[in-house]
């Protein structure tokens, strides 16, 4: 009995060592994470270890939160944020990290909120040791529940419901399940601040995996629809495109993927050019010349549909066009200066032409 006691000791250990090897082993400590990612220590170990999360992410109005500076957000994401994306210089939106998580032993995954309006953006970034990023995507909206009508008469109320939280399944993986409804709920609040669900107007629920690969890569491994019940063709078209909008920087088929987007939206819908302009315009912030290569690539104006998007954002005054030319001007490629130049030439303002 002693000699079985000792051998599972034994094994408990060398279990344990392991885990701790592959960073599987649950939450790590505040003081372990900046030690082993020094770029972590403008944070400080005791803010890091209050939104180190487990096997589990999920963000509701109680959850810890880190409110993080101008200059550390510029440090983290200055590459792929825009300064202008958090709001007006004067009134900044505050943007928080919400959960770190060590993926192995060299990898960190990093969720942040930013608080804007109707629940605000939830993202995710990941960084080597040295805080180099090394990804980043949109992942929708971490937590939004609100009333949007009431029955006075009835007391009763329509409550838009938005949550997603990430499970980490350990070797890298993880999976983002999306929920989405609208329903039904019986009013006790005086000013629509208690309610009870009744029943749901729609409702549906998506999981989407992703490996985190060698490169420190978001890599979609898979989309399961769970559960879809009494969405319209209209809501189930809405939230294909918001899901454009999810897609990680490193994808190298995500323009394809807008494109093709894009091409059934020109069929169905006569505003496709301007439901897709915040799509376009978050990857073009995001990495200008990669945008405008493959604008260059792709010069056949029946099968390139991002074009004719990227025009209505100078035609509607939305980005300033000086900055459009800077960067064409500073693509190493004479002959796509040239004509993306000319592509560009005729897309302003109707009162500038």
């Amino acid at each position: 009995m002693r000699k079985f006691s000792k051998t599972i000791l034994m094994v408990a250990a060398v279990l344990a060592v392991a885990l701790a090897a592959c960073g599987c082993s649950g939450r790590d400590s505040g003081q372990k994470l900046v030690s082993d990612f020094p770029f972590l220590q403008r944070l400080g170990a005791d803010s890091v270890a209050a939104v180190v999360v487990g096997d589990e992410l999920k963000v509701d109005d109680g959850s810890p939160r880190l409110l993080v500076g101008d200059a550390t957000l510029r440090a983290l994401l200055g590459k792929v944020m825009p300064h202008s994306a958090l709001g007006e210089a004067a009134y900044p939106a505050p943007c928080y990290i919400v959960g770190i998580k060590r993926m192995g032993s060299d990898r960190l995954v990093v969720a942040y909120w930013l608080a804007t309006d109707g629940g605000g953006l939830g993202f995710m970034a990941a960084y080597d040791r040295s805080g180099r990023l090394t990804d980043y995507m949109n992942v929708g909206t971490w937590h939004y529940e609100q009333p949007s009508y009431r029955d006075e008469q009835g007391g009763t109320a329509i409550v838009e419901s938005d949550r997603v939280t990430c499970d980490f399944a350990g070797h890298g993986a993880f999976t983002l399940v999306k929920e989405n409804s609208e329903y039904e709920a019986q009013v006790t609040g005086v000013d629509l601040d208690k309610w009870q669900r009744m029943s749901d107007v729609w409702s549906q629920v998506r999981e989407f995996g992703y490996k985190l690969d060698a490169k420190g890569h978001f890599v979609p491994a898979s989309t399961l629809v769970k559960k879809r019940v009494g969405m319209t063709a209209d809501q189930e078209l809405s939230y294909a495109i918001d899901d454009l909008g999810c897609l990680p920087m490193s994808d190298a088929k995500k323009y394809d993927k807008i494109n093709r987007q894009a091409a059934t939206l020109k069929l169905a819908d006569p505003q496709w050019m301007h439901d897709l302009q915040p799509i376009v315009r978050d990857a073009y912030d995001r990495n200008p010349a990669e945008l405008l290569m493959w604008l260059n690539a792709h010069r056949d104006a029946s099968s390139n549909h991002l074009a004719a998007v990227m025009a209505t954002i100078y035609t509607d005054g939305l980005e300033e066009k000086a900055d459009l030319l800077d960067a064409i001007d500073a693509l190493p490629s004479a002959e796509a200066r040239t004509y993306l130049g000319n592509l560009v030439d005729p897309w302003a303002p109707a009162d500038d032409q």
